[in-house]
């Protein structure tokens, strides 16, 4: 998943499970890899298969993200599912006895989640909106939902900080303070975001042709 669709982990559920149909359908089909395609998609303890490769990619944290989608409670939960789920909120939420009612009445659209309520009327499209509605009714579940929602589901961040930080810390740099060196760093990473607040109509593209001068500026100093 790129960054560039911003998806979060409540978009990996669905990911996987849209390949996991692509696979099935595939080893149905014709098609001369379909035999071996199918022994890969049979389980066998001893052997790397999908389902393997699916059970490590897919966790029920995952599985949450995307039924707190108020989108996709019209979306029924098999039972394995609701037993991954409800274990998830014993093991996290142990001291929060509501959660899980509140979570059963979110899907089922009953008691504060009904229907006519203001959440649904107005937002069932907007999930961070919606969470936020009902943030005061129940706490720890929209609290969760908020959290889901805004964690990405690639590392890319995390691996644009490295590669941030051996341009400012470089060969060149290397006796820069570790308080001016975070200083830069946060400058740097947060450059695109606070231009934002300068120039809102810069485009995405703009802004990642003008990140690329800068690291290229930057190449070329350290060559100096």
């Amino acid at each position: 998943m790129s960054e560039s669709n911003k998806s979060t982990i409540s978009d990996i559920f669905k990911r996987w499970t849209a390949i996991d149909c692509h696979l099935i359908e595939m080893a149905n089909s014709p098609r001369f890899f379909a035999d071996d395609l199918h022994e890969y998609l049979t389980y066998r303890p001893d052997k790397i298969c999908w389902e393997s490769r699916y059970k490590r990619q897919v966790q029920p944290i995952h599985q949450i993200a995307y039924y707190l989608k108020p989108q996709h409670t019209k979306y029924a939960i098999d039972e394995n599912t609701m037993k991954q789920i409800l274990d998830f909120f014993q093991e996290y939420l142990p001291d929060d006895t509501q959660v899980v009612k509140h979570f059963l009445d979110f899907q089922s659209h009953r008691n504060i989640f009904d229907d006519g309520s203001l959440g649904w009327e107005r937002w069932s499209n907007d999930t961070s909106t919606f969470w936020s509605y009902y943030a005061l009714k129940c706490p720890s579940l929209a609290n969760l939902a908020d959290q889901l929602m805004t964690t990405i589901a690639n590392s890319v961040p995390s691996e644009r900080a490295f590669s941030a930080m051996g341009y400012v810390h470089s060969v060149f740099r290397n006796r820069l303070s570790l308080e001016k060196a975070n200083m830069l760093q946060y400058i740097y990473i947060n450059r695109r975001s606070l231009r934002k607040l300068e120039t809102p109509s810069a485009s995405e593209e703009e802004e990642l042709a003008e990140e690329d001068r800068y690291l290229q500026m930057l190449g070329e100093l350290e060559k100096v």
